[in-house]
């Protein structure tokens, strides 16, 4: 262990609120931003190394207890003392919802990883969750007997874990919505915890001044650390997981898990550390004193190798004299601890910038798992185990080394085939089955998988983009073009038939008119379809005619499907994108009737995306999209067409220069043209006889507003 001033110093202190500060949060994924909360009822954001304020958020009336970002940085969440929260958006600094509920004053939030989600942890006891979109409480867990002090998701959103004053830790199901494990081992209030960003493990730092590591396969302690000087106030594992930090009064300390050492300290001013996160292999920590807010910086990059060699000094001092080389090296071989399933990193829709990376419906995989629940013993790693092998946590960066006295044996999985460690390098941290060697009775959390009970509240996860199973459509395709009279006729006249396409098309080429099979064809089908002469012809056609159909049907459903994903995530823009980018109107038609449902959701940038597709439903000949794009545009005239007007009215630059003004001009300019031309479309129409052409005439009258 080692204290050096030269690895660590004083980035910035600095006077953060008019009076006492309350809290802070440090941004979790670029880690060069913050967030404090005081008493004065305000919330300020801070870019780290700069004295200067970027944004005061206002709109609480009682005093800030704590405050959090989203994974993105884009949404700041700050609990108050009355037991309300309200989340602001960065973009815009409003705020965007404002959520009560809870009794007492809120001391610890987290968003959840990828869904819009946010947990909240309260003087009242309570843990709660909120759905953002909706605006309400979705489930609150009670169990705590105190202030429930900190919380956590997991990396791959299914579970909560909420650490208390009663100085218990408590692992949530979501999906079962019920509690799935207790942690009682600490003798006093549990400050803070973390999970393993890779591996089914957690740190729970706790006034006791220990740091307990659990498993989360077998829910039992792993190992414990020696006492610190001062309570643990706050953890964070190092990105690639080879290492925990925490932080204390004046201290920092690096530690390993198996077995449980101290490989490094620091003595450091930072009074009581508030918070901790990893930027560009430097610690940035953060604590506040009165108005003040000093910033600490800490520098890692030697703290990998470090790591390795205080393995590897561990394990050869932990190998006794009277073991043989089979025990040893029988070491090396315990298979690693589980891993997280992999998850697609997400973003807000403002700013949406990953891939796909799920080919599962997420309705089938939580049915899957609410399924395997009725019985969790025996199907505990179904549940956890992914559909494709997951790599584990780097084992170049880890080494192995013997097994902790307090650990519970887990269940044995399959790994994937594990990454080949450097030569000078032996994995470490994980288990081993060393013989003849006595152990300790392990502790245990005094909870098993089998004393889960049925789930009374269950939580749906956002959904993810996933295309449809193939059972969905109930419709079997191939069945009519195989008909046994088709066969026997075709050997008859040793007519061949055609083969069937094999793959359905992306997107419907031709647009529809009237109820036509051309209007379900793509044009390559369309010229093999012909009039029949016979019967033997006839049932050629009929048979080539339903495959194509049916394959179109089939196309449609999956890209209902991919639209629907993505309104369910919250990403409307992209859903409406998505919908016009293929040529299929009827997809369209029915993003649009729910949209009319959503006055709420329109603005000037959907509707210059949505105009264009509604002047081709207004050409079409299907009565059903012709009201569906009148009632849209209607919608759009009622609350646009003044803003429209009033902005056009006024070129871009007549009042100085105004880079929103001018960006509202340009999407207005883009409707107007849009609503000129849909006029034409309609007056065009207008003559029509029935209930097409009494639809364009009320449309045209409503467009005269546009005048």
């Amino acid at each position: 262990m080692s204290s050096s001033s030269k690895r660590s110093w004083k980035l910035q202190e600095f006077v953060a609120h008019s009076s006492n500060v309350t809290c802070l949060s440090i941004g979790p994924s670029s880690g060069r931003v913050m967030v404090t909360g005081g008493e004065d009822k305000k919330v300020n954001m801070w870019a780290i190394g700069k004295p200067n304020v970027i944004l005061s958020l206002s709109g609480h009336t009682t005093p800030i207890e704590c405050v959090q970002f989203n994974n993105s940085e884009e949404l700041v969440c700050a609990g108050s003392s009355s037991g309300a929260l309200k989340i602001w958006d960065l973009d815009s600094a409003k705020v965007v919802r404002t959520l009560t509920g809870h009794k007492a004053n809120i001391k610890s939030l987290d968003f959840h990883p990828y869904g819009e989600f946010i947990a909240s942890g309260s003087m009242d006891t309570t843990v709660r969750l909120w759905d953002i979109r909706r605006k309400g409480c979705i489930v609150s867990y009670k169990g705590h007997t105190n202030t429930v002090n900190h919380l956590r998701f997991s990396p791959d959103g299914r579970w909560v874990i909420s650490a208390g004053e009663d100085g218990i830790v408590k692992l949530w199901d979501l999906n079962a919505g019920k509690l799935l494990a207790d942690f009682i081992l600490h003798t006093g209030p549990v400050n803070c915890v973390e999970f393993h960003p890779r591996e089914f493990l957690i740190a729970t730092g706790s006034s006791d001044r220990t740091v307990k590591y659990w498993d989360l396969e077998t829910f039992g302690l792993i190992s414990s650390s020696d006492l610190e000087a001062s309570p643990v106030r706050t953890v964070c594992f190092h990105p690639e997981g080879v290492c925990l930090f925490s932080g204390g009064q004046d201290s920092l300390r690096a530690h390993l898990w198996e077995p449980s050492v101290c490989f490094d300290s620091q003595t450091l001013g930072w009074g009581k550390i508030t918070d901790m996160a990893f930027s560009s292999n430097q610690l940035i920590g953060a604590s506040y004193q009165a108005t003040n807010v000093s910033v600490w910086v800490s520098s890692m990059n030697n703290i990998e190798t470090m790591a390795e060699k205080a393995n590897a000094e561990t394990y050869v001092g932990k190998v006794e004299v009277n073991q043989s080389v089979q025990q040893i090296n029988s070491r090396k071989h315990s298979p690693p601890r589980k891993s997280f399933p992999a998850r697609p990193k997400t973003q807000s829709s403002k700013s949406r910038k990953t891939e796909k990376q799920s080919q599962q419906s997420n309705e089938e995989f939580s049915k899957a798992v609410d399924d395997k629940l009725s019985n969790p013993a025996a199907n505990y790693d179904n549940i956890f185990q992914p559909s494709t092998a997951l790599s584990r946590s780097p084992e170049s960066k880890r080494k192995q080394t013997s097994e902790p006295v307090t650990r519970k044996q887990a269940p044995e999985t399959a790994p994937s085939k594990p990454v080949e460690p450097p030569p000078k390098a032996e994995p470490t941290n994980n288990r081993y089955k060393v013989e003849n060697i006595s152990k300790p009775a392990p502790q245990k959390a005094f909870y098993h998988p089998s004393d889960i009970s049925q789930p009374q509240t269950p939580f749906q996860p956002p959904d993810q983009d996933l295309p449809p199973e193939n059972n969905e459509f109930p419709v079997q395709y191939q069945q009519p073009t195989q008909r046994p009279v088709t066969t026997q006729k075709a050997k008859k006249t040793s007519i061949v038939p055609p083969p069937q396409p094999q793959a359905p098309p992306s997107a419907v080429e031709e647009k529809m008119h009237g109820l036509k099979l051309n209007d379900f064809s793509t044009k390559n089908e369309k010229s093999r379809v012909s009039t029949p002469n016979d019967e033997e012809s006839t049932l050629e056609v009929l048979g080539k005619s339903h495959g194509s159909l049916c394959q179109i049907m089939q196309a449609r459903l999956q890209n209902l499907s991919l639209v629907s994903h993505l309104w369910t995530e919250g990403d409307i823009k992209g859903a409406i994108n998505t919908a016009s980018s293929m040529s299929d109107l009827s997809v369209f038609v029915d993003l649009v009737n729910v949209l009319v449902l959503k006055p709420a959701l329109w603005n000037l940038e959907l509707c210059g995306v949505i105009l264009p597709q509604l002047k081709n439903l207004l050409a079409s000949n299907y009565e059903s999209y012709i009201e569906s794009a009148s009632a849209s545009i209607k919608l759009i005239l009622k609350n646009f067409a003044q803003l429209i007007k009033n902005t056009l009215s006024i070129p871009p630059g007549a009042l100085g220069v105004d880079l929103s003004r001018e960006e509202r001009h340009n999407k207005c300019n883009k409707c107007n043209i849009v609503l000129l031309e849909i006029r034409n479309v309609v007056s065009g129409r207008s003559q029509v006889s029935g209930r097409i052409g009494s639809l364009c005439r009320e449309l045209s009258l409503a467009l005269s507003v546009m005048d």
